[in-house]
């Protein structure tokens, strides 16, 4: 940057001082993005632990919303009518990318047959 009112030994002051704040800034900028980082870190931990949570009880979840529209313990189809009847149990299915075709109450939710969803 050209300062032509001042003298040499003040300009190379004053170029300095600049260079000096444009270290510090990048200095900062580094060190924003490893706490970014670190939280892009934490966030990504945080929804596996979510999906996981929600891939073993979207099973039961269904099978309680299939009693309670249709009172039926697992509806044929049922895969099919609740998402159009239920935005949540829609969102879930997009959210995991997969749907449970059937799940049997006396075995584990991770054992529910399952589709790719949509």
């Amino acid at each position: 940057m050209e300062m032509p009112d001042l003298p040499p030994s003040e300009k190379r002051s004053e170029e300095r001082k600049q260079l000096k704040f444009w270290i510090e800034q990048c200095h900062r900028f580094e060190q924003r993005i490893l706490e970014l980082k670190e939280d892009i870190a934490t966030l990504e931990s945080q929804k596996l632990t979510a999906e996981a949570l929600l891939h073993h009880w979207f099973p039961e979840v269904m099978a309680s919303r299939s009693e309670s529209y249709f009172a039926a313990g697992w509806l044929v189809d049922l895969d099919k009518k609740l998402p159009e009847m239920d935005q949540d149990i829609h969102d879930a299915a997009m959210l995991l990318g997969e749907i449970p075709t059937y799940w049997n109450r006396d075995s584990e939710p991770e054992s529910a047959e399952r589709r790719i969803y949509p």
